[in-house]
């Protein structure tokens, strides 16, 4: 099965305990988002996914391969091989 690595950034690199993970997946960024929700439990999927939308939160990106999933097909995003997947809370401020 093909890999990927999940970079994790910010307030959700401390609920991981770590900046990265590689796993096993292939299909879409939903389905490995799913495994990784496995491993690092509720706090963390609660923290990424809206519970009332099952999408992801507003102030949440997923970037794949540093594309932004909203400007590729969401968490239908296909998956392949060595593909990157890096989620960070969005930047605020003024």
């Amino acid at each position: 099965m093909p890999k990927v690595r999940f970079l994790f950034f910010s307030a959700l690199q401390d609920l991981t305990k770590t900046n990265r993970v590689e796993i096993d997946a292939d299909g879409t960024v939903k389905d490995a988002l799913e495994k990784v929700f496995k491993v690092y439990g509720d706090t963390f999927k609660n923290s990424v996914i809206d519970r009332e939308t099952g999408n992801i939160k507003r102030y949440i990106i997923v970037a794949v391969n540093r594309k932004d999933i909203r400007h590729l097909n969401g968490l239908d995003t296909a998956l392949t091989a060595n593909d990157e997947i890096a989620i960070l809370p969005a930047a605020a401020g003024g």
